[in-house]
């Protein structure tokens, strides 16, 4: 106070004075009262002690808020989850380290609940086990069961061929056939962006990373090329990914140069080609998933032509030979073959074998080149290199070969003859066959690989589409007749394909739409209405890859914790109990004990005063208990069906007579994508039922359950979890979060 009297009173020495008289005052009062005995601390409130307040840590909050209520002004408590956090997935820092080392008492909620990152931090803060107590322990936890959704409909899904809606998760670009301008359509959400970006001018194509990352849009007449993010992505976190979705950007990247006519993407590498300079810009993925904007691609000098670059396996590049001759007249501007280059530039390999070549791709270990008569092959396997050329029976001197096709793991390729029709090669043997004949009718071809390769699809220029499978050529389904007619033909506004997970995406240029389409019987799933002249088309978001990190992305964690999932719960590794002991207000009471008797044993002269804490509190928990109970019983007892975001209520659906009739997410891991069944047999359980809400938490996220919701039509409301809801909410405290989570159930379902 005197500092502030000092500044403030404009006459500062008196104030000194009387303040100095006022404390000398108090100092005498207390000297004659030193002998007096005031009286006993109320409760909550512990007697005067010269010891320091004790040091508790908790991994969760909603814990926290239970060791202040019992420990009074006799505690200092730190949670390490904050709120909204999630505590199956938390992340400690240098800080929560530190904090842990300091502590007298940490107490977790155990039963494998933070089992992901509590044993390193533990371990990092040199943490003496015997202050270490999980509450959960203590509570008789239930044992985990499987929540029985598809039982009923097991046989109905059985069926092959018999169409779900899968659940994607990305979204598609729309370049304009005419102008530069780009949409963007949300698979999750529907919605449909007109207009989004602009391009300098109409893009030429736009091409997808291999792992769904980016699109590369290139705008050949304005000598540039354009890269986006999709904002969609998994991060690894430890043994798990988590799922990132941000919104989709234009990437500022300088990638003007002359002509650009080629891209062609690798796993690791993609390459754009521009004809008038002969300049190869690299674009290393890995790093431009880091740096972003402020990336700098990489370039190299193969000479002016109309030429491609095809990325092969470790850092290895095959490059077109420019025609010696070029640039004498058009036919030279053509290359003559293709070499094998390091990332430097250095050749390695040539084979001048192809005249007139066009297109190119690889398989990771191979390239492959459209020429005059055939298909020239260059091999790069362990540091030697080979080619061939491959050329079908029967053809005319004029055959030519304009594009090819592949992908990493397949080990023939797809070759097109404009005039002949669309062929299989096979390097090993050598051989090219034909295996779609082109007829007046059937020009031009135009052709898509399936998503992961496991489709070949094919559009004719009358609008019919044909899906085969990409390792026998073996005739999946056709349609046709589906395009608004007459369709386009024309170079720049015909219709273009897009594959994702399940589905088959078509512009409609003429009708003005994109189509998704069933992958396995080309059933139409849903349109959207796009502004001007919908040509070029990519998806952008999560492919199959992603499925198999998220199934197997743990197994060496199950095997380092040594608690093998018993329940078939992948991505994080839990034991035979449920944790969510929380959600049951009786089992919070011997939590509650238990906290009283921790502080008990480090303080034992306020003992008396936790215990009495502990007792008034379970009262509260008691009345808490009836309140729901009295609650509840205004939903009729066929309605109190719960579907939630992850299993995380069944201690609550026991005490109170509800059934969990389904999850969202399958797996205890909340960043574990559920597969497309699952979420189609959720789907047929809410309608079957007639479940009018389900639940998300704020933890989670409600991406899934959204789309679940618009679906079906049922409710979609929040519920707190993990977490304590932020201050003000009415959910920041324990009693508070339950309440909250009560009326929100009450109110969806009666």
């Amino acid at each position: 106070m005197l500092p502030i009297l000092n500044r403030r009173n404009r006459f500062g020495r008196l104030a000194q004075t009387l303040a100095a008289g006022l404390v000398a005052l108090v100092l005498a009062f207390l000297a004659a009262c030193a002998d007096f005995q005031g009286p006993q601390a109320s409760v909550g409130e512990a007697p005067e002690q010269a010891l320091p307040a004790i040091q508790v840590v908790t991994t969760t909050n909603f814990v926290a808020d239970w060791v202040r209520v019992v420990g009074g002004n006799r505690v200092e408590v730190f949670s390490l989850l904050p709120v909204g956090g999630d505590p199956h997935h938390f992340q400690p820092t240098p800080r929560d380290i530190a904090k842990v080392a300091d502590a007298d008492l940490v107490l977790s909620i155990g039963l494998y609940l933070e089992a992901a990152w509590l044993e390193d931090l533990l371990h990092n803060a040199s943490a003496d086990e015997s202050k270490i107590v999980a509450l959960g322990e203590f509570v008789d936890p239930i044992e985990f069961t499987e929540v029985a959704m598809h039982d009923d409909h097991e046989d109905e899904h059985e069926h092959e061929g018999e169409h779900h809606d899968e659940m994607l998760i990305g979204r598609l670009l729309i370049g304009d056939g005419e102008e530069g301008k780009v949409s963007l359509i949300d698979l999750e959400t529907g919605a449909a962006y007109q207009n989004r970006f602009s391009l300098d001018s109409r893009a030429g194509l736009i091409y997808t990373t291999e792992n769904g990352r980016f699109a590369i849009a290139v705008s050949t007449d304005a000598n540039t090329a354009r890269v986006f993010d999709g904002g969609i992505f998994l991060e690894a976190h430890g043994d798990d990914f988590d799922l990132v979705e941000s919104d989709t950007s234009q990437l500022s990247l300088d990638l003007s140069g002359d002509s650009p006519v080629n891209v062609h993407i690798g796993d690791d590498w993609a390459a754009i080609f521009y004809a008038g300079s002969g300049e190869v810009v690299l674009l290393d993925l890995h790093e431009l998933e880091e740096h972003g904007d402020s990336y700098v691609p990489l370039r190299m000098d193969a000479g002016p032509q109309q030429g491609a670059a095809v990325p092969l396996e470790d850092d290895l590049f095959a490059v077109t030979i420019k025609h010696p001759d070029y640039p004498g007249n058009a036919d030279t501007r053509l290359p003559i073959g293709a070499e094998i280059r390091e990332l430097d530039g250095t050749v390695l390999y040539s084979a001048e074998a192809c005249d007139s070549l066009q297109g190119g791709t690889s398989n990771g270990h191979e390239a492959a080149f459209g020429c005059l008569g055939g298909v020239l092959v260059l091999g790069a396997h362990d540091g030697e290199y080979s080619h061939a050329f491959i050329a079908p029976d029967g053809v005319a001197d004029d055959f030519q070969v304009t594009d090819v096709w592949g992908y990493h793991g397949l080990d023939h390729f797809f070759a097109l003859g404009s005039a002949s029709g669309l062929y299989i090669v096979e390097p090993e043997e050598e051989t090219m066959e034909l295996l779609l004949a082109a007829t007046e009718s059937l020009r031009p071809i135009q052709v898509q690989l399936g998503h992961g390769g496991e489709s070949l699809l094919v559009v004719m220029s009358d609008g019919e589409l044909r899906v085969y499978d990409a390792h026998d050529g073996h005739l999946l389904a056709s349609k046709a007749d589906f395009l608004a007619t007459p369709v386009e033909t024309g170079s720049w506004a015909r219709p273009h394909l897009a594959t994702a997970p399940g589905a088959i995406f078509v512009t409609d240029t003429v009708g003005g739409e994109v189509l998704q389409l069933d992958e396995h019987d080309l059933e139409e799933v849903r349109h959207w209405d796009v502004a001007g002249t919908p040509t070029k088309i990519a998806f952008v978001g999560i492919v199959g890859e992603s499925e198999e990190h998220h199934e197997h992305g743990d197994e060496d964690g199950h095997e380092a914790n040594g608690h093998d999932d018993e329940h078939g719960h992948e991505g994080h590794v839990h034991g035979a109990y449920d944790p969510h002991f929380w959600f049951d207000p009786i089992r919070v009471k011997v939590a509650v004990n238990e906290i009283a008797a921790r502080l008990s044993s480090i303080d034992p002269a306020n003992a008396s005063v936790y215990y009495q804490n502990a007792a008034e509190y379970e009262e509260k928990l008691d009345e808490l208990h009836a309140w729901i109970q009295d609650q509840v019983s205004a939903v009729a007892p066929e309605r109190r069906l719960l579907v939630t975001s992850h299993d995380s209520f069944s201690y609550f659906a026991e005490a109170y007579g509800f059934e969990v009739v389904g999850l969202v997410i399958p797996s205890l891991s909340t960043h574990v994508e559920p597969s497309a069944e699952h979420i189609a047999e959720l789907v047929d359980v809410i309608r079957e039922l007639g479940v009018p809400a389900l639940f998300g938490e704020t933890t989670v996220s409600d991406r899934l359950a959204q789309a679940v919701a618009r679906e079906t039509g049922a409710e979609l409301a929040q519920l707190y979890s993990g977490s304590l809801g932020p201050e003000g909410s009415g959910a920041d405290t324990y009693l508070g979060m339950v309440r909250a989570n009560v009326t929100r159930i009450v109110e969806a379902l009666k």
